[in-house]
């Protein structure tokens, strides 16, 4: 069943609220999040992609860890 387009966007809200802890459990992953938890996770976007269930309707994001001077990424 599609989630509807509230929930997706309730999903990257929640990511942007809880970027710091992400960053330091899912470093230079790709996530996916669904109910604002992260229900899967990969190196590789295409081995993320084949866990999901519904990839259009899940909140997919990139976990940039550091940039090319050891500085953690912040999300803005």
């Amino acid at each position: 069943m599609a989630r509807d387009r509230k929930a997706y966007e309730e999903d990257i809200v929640w990511i942007d609220n809880n970027w710091d802890e992400l960053c330091k459990a899912y470093a230079d992953q790709w996530i996916a999040v669904i109910d604002g938890k992260v229900i899967a996770n990969a190196i590789e976007l295409d081995d993320l992609l084949v866990q999901l269930d519904d990839p259009a309707c899940t909140a997919v994001e990139f976990i940039e860890g550091k940039d090319t001077n050891g500085n953690r990424i912040d999300r803005y």
